[in-house]
């Protein structure tokens, strides 16, 4: 065992030796192409108080919104350019998918003994939304590189591009007195119109990572972003008065936010999770 331990050891040692005599002294003017791919863990935050369930304009429940539970999954990939401006210090372009949203799955079950009328309500409520946001982003941040270039801490700023909405509602409200047949709502909606969310999300982002050069001109990296959206993704509607003629002959435009809150103010909010290569130019 002793053996093979200091094998490992000595296989590491002169791993990190060789890595260390392939890196350049002087790193200013180095070009990297970079590739990552991992996966992505997002919500919708808002200035205004918790988010409560609407459907509409009508109020279905007390839920708030919470920024662990309610975390949407999906994937981030990206391909950039990286060009160091001084031995420690480097830009970054990229252009990269993401995917980001919101999963809500709500259940309430209640009962209610009110003696003095001599009767107990029960309720089965069960609220499930799946909004899902693809974006193509153009994110540009500046990397600090620690400990022999390998590890860095970065900054800066994203704009995104909306490719794709799609959202999913169901709510499932069964309701009934004790002894009596019971009453069920159930309604699926199914939003894929993204006319209703703006074209543009922008940001900044902040991370940190690791790299560890592989050969000659590769190496392996990894880092965690944080992205925090400035602007508020869905539209706004104004308030109309319409005319007879006109709603029978138009949509009226809505008052109400149709698949997430009541007029929500939401920015998107994420972090990822990448790993990848880079070749250097």
């Amino acid at each position: 065992m002793k053996k093979h331990l200091l094998f490992l050891t000595a296989l590491l040692l002169s791993f990190q030796m060789t890595s260390a005599q392939n890196t350049p002294k002087d790193k200013k003017g180095l070009k990297l192409i970079n590739f990552s791919i991992g996966s992505s863990f997002s919500n919708i935050i808002s200035n205004d108080d918790a988010h409560e369930i609407y459907h509409g304009d009508k109020y279905l429940s007390d839920y708030e919104t919470d920024m662990i539970k309610d975390i949407k999954t999906g994937i981030a990939i990206s391909a950039g350019f990286e060009y160091y401006i001084k031995n420690n210090l480097s830009l970054n372009f990229a252009l990269s998918y993401n995917e980001k949203g919101i999963d809500l799955n709500y259940k309430k079950n209640r009962t209610v003994n009110e003696p003095k009328l001599i009767y107990t309500s029960h309720q089965n409520f069960h609220y499930t939304m799946d909004i899902s946001y693809s974006y193509l982003t153009l994110p540009i941040s500046v990397r600090r590189y620690f400990k022999n270039n390998k590890f860095y801490i970065q900054g800066g700023i994203y704009s995104g591009y909306l490719l794709d909405l799609d959202a999913k509602i169901h709510i499932k409200d069964r309701f009934w007195f004790e002894g009596e047949p019971a009453s069920q709502l159930e309604e699926k909606y199914h939003y894929i119109d993204k006319t209703i969310t703006k074209d543009f999300d922008f940001g900044v982002s902040l991370g940190a990572g690791f790299s560890q050069k592989l050969s000659k001109n590769l190496f392996f990296n990894t880092n965690i972003l944080f992205n925090i959206g400035l602007v508020e993704i869905d539209k706004k509607f104004e308030k109309k008065n319409y005319t007879l003629k006109e709603m029978l002959e138009l949509k009226p435009q809505p008052l109400y936010r149709h698949y997430y809150g009541h007029l929500s103010n939401v920015k998107n909010i994420s972090c990822t999770v990448n790993i990848g290569v880079s070749y250097q130019l």
